[in-house]
């Protein structure tokens, strides 16, 4: 429930951020937001922002549908988390995987490995400067995910995790880096 809320606040933000920036008026805003909600409803809960309007709209766009609210956490897209990856220069980004994993497939530029198997995830989360945004990754999503609950918990208010793990981030076709 708790992920579910966060996802709709980070849904309707961004909702909102982007009719700030397109031009939508208030009433049509509303509106996007309800049908989304109502989307979510009976898509099990999950709120998707791959909206056909918006789509046709940002066609001829290169730049990505989805934006980045400073200040708010939560699961960001393959695309969007390359984008705050790249533009933000001062921050923590922490692929969980096991040492096996990355090397099989690789992992994303400048990220540093903190095993969430080994055990001794929270002593290597307490080194982290929490002034600094947290960008989490594992394979599938699921590590990243406990791992985003875990440093909320801890204080951090900056943490994003890549929305279905290297494994979405490959799909999307980005780049990562081979480890030797």
């Amino acid at each position: 429930m708790k992920a579910y809320c966060i996802t709709a606040v980070f849904a309707i933000s961004a909702l909102w951020f982007t009719a700030c920036q397109t031009g939508e008026t208030g009433q049509q805003q509303t509106q996007n937001t309800n049908n989304q909600e109502t989307a979510a409803s009976h898509n099990g809960g999950s709120v998707s922002t791959n909206n056909q309007q918006e789509t046709n709209n940002n066609s001829q766009s290169n730049e990505p549908k989805y934006r980045y609210v400073s200040g708010i956490s939560g699961q960001l897209p393959p695309v969007l988390f390359q984008q705050q990856v790249n533009e933000t220069k001062e921050k923590n980004l922490i692929d969980l995987r096991t040492p096996q994993e990355i090397a099989e497939t690789g992992k994303i530029k400048g990220a540093i490995n903190i095993d969430f198997d080994a055990g001794n995830v929270e002593a290597q989360f307490e080194k982290l400067k929490k002034s600094e945004p947290v960008m989490v990754y594992c394979a599938k999503g699921g590590r990243s995910h406990d791992a985003y609950n875990m440093l909320r918990k801890m204080g951090f208010t900056r943490v994003m995790e890549l929305k279905g793990g290297m494994d979405a981030w490959l799909d999307a076709g980005l780049e990562v880096e081979k480890t030797k």
